[in-house]
């Protein structure tokens, strides 16, 4: 079966499900992924003309605190009852609910309790990203996972920003006058946090010889510039086969990420739920994971599928899909795509994209994103949609 739909904001929906529901069907989408913790935004809705503006992270619906540990994620909007609606609704019209939660990308959590937070390497903490070695971290994704399927029952949950965050994601007027190469953002990444320092040492890996490394070099990185047009990404290599203790020291946070994943998978699975993930916390290539530590061979087997979000107009799905699975052969790899106009020449430019995809065997199709999509991209998404239903209909019928 192909599985249509887009990532939904709650409080684009929320408040008028049957409406929703009918104009959904019509653009030829049968599944839906609703947000359920997201993080600070400021996003602009052009159908309905609003800026809505999210000023912390946190919960769309009523939190069960004593699920939860020290941490407590903030509940910004409890539309708990209005989701539950919107769930019976999108079930009676056979669209499967899913859930969406972006998880260690949390600016209310890391300013509340920032002893949680990612610590660079000059000792600078960054309120939005959450360390993944913190136990009280680790336990807050897991609760968080729990309250989100016990509250609003989806069939899958898919994961973002389960993993280390990029070091530079936005975050209100972040400013630098050195030249911020691969090798530069990367080294800014990287936690050092005593938590990171001491689950390093206790797997051999050398925390503090990483680290005097990583402050040395960055201190040659942005004192004068080393590179030259098409080096960065060759620059951010050498470094790893240079200094076996950088090397080392991904990997530990590769197993770090993988870890916090299965427990939280494992969550999901013991009560009837799937989980996928989303391999990259921020607008980058599924090539540029080493800025959140997330592998695809290490997470093949513990994920139920991975959802690579594609921001580049060169990423296309058949050739996704051959990268995942060179790494993790067999793996379910979803389509999402950006409905940014600017990604597309035309409306056959989106249509044969997502053509394409269900050509080359792709089982779930998202688009993102629901509220923010113009009227004109999500009229060509709903065209792409219903001619890919009747292509694969008719692929069903001749099986």
């Amino acid at each position: 079966m192909l599985n249509r739909g887009m990532f939904i904001y709650p409080w684009d929906v929320a408040h008028d499900p049957h409406r929703f529901v009918s104009e959904y069907q019509q653009l030829g989408c049968n599944m839906v992924a609703v947000n359920a913790v997201y993080h600070q935004c400021n996003v602009l809705g052009t159908r309905t003309g609003h800026v809505y503006e999210r000023n912390c992270a946190g919960t769309s619906f009523a939190i069960h605190p004593e699920m939860y540990g020290r941490i407590l994620p903030r509940v910004v909007s409890d539309l708990t009852g209005e989701l539950e609606a919107l769930r019976t609704a999108c079930i009676r019209q056979g669209i499967d609910w899913r859930c969406w939660v972006v998880s260690l990308h949390n600016d209310q959590i890391g300013e509340a309790y920032p002893d949680t937070t990612v610590r660079n390497v000059w000792g600078d903490r960054y309120p939005s990203a959450l360390c993944v070695n913190h136990p009280d971290v680790r336990e807050y994704a897991d609760a968080a996972v729990r309250d989100v399927i016990g509250t609003l029952a989806p069939s899958r949950v898919v994961m973002e920003s389960l993993c280390f965050m990029h070091a530079f994601h936005g975050r209100h007027h972040e400013f630098s006058l050195a030249r911020m190469t691969g090798a530069v953002r990367y080294l800014l990444s990287l936690c050092f946090c005593e938590h990171c320092k001491r689950a390093a040492e206790q797997q051999g890996v050398d925390a503090h010889a990483a680290q005097r490394t990583a402050e040395r070099l960055l201190r040659a990185l942005t004192w004068g510039d080393t590179t030259f047009e098409g080096s960065e990404d060759a620059q951010l290599m050498q470094l790893f086969l240079e200094y076996p203790e950088l090397y080392a020291y991904q990997r530990f946070r590769m197993e770090s990420v993988r870890s916090l994943v299965a427990q939280v998978a494992k969550t999901a699975h013991d009560r009837g739920v799937l989980l996928d993930y989303i391999p990259s916390a921020a607008p980058f290539t599924i090539h540029q994971m080493q800025y959140d530590a997330s592998s695809f061979s290490a997470l093949q087997g513990v994920v139920d599928g991975f959802v690579p979000l594609c921001y580049s107009p060169a990423e296309r799905y058949p050739l996704i899909r051959r990268n995942v699975q060179m790494h993790a052969p067999g793996a379910r790899v979803s389509l999402a795509l950006n409905l940014d106009r600017r990604r597309y020449t035309d409306a056959g430019d989106l249509c044969g994209r997502i053509a394409e995809a269900v050509e080359d065997g792709v089982e779930d199709i998202y688009c993102y994103n629901y509220g923010l999509a113009t009227p004109e991209c999500l009229g060509w998404m709903g065209r792409a949609y219903r001619q890919a239903a009747k292509a694969a209909g008719e692929r069903e019928g001749k099986a």
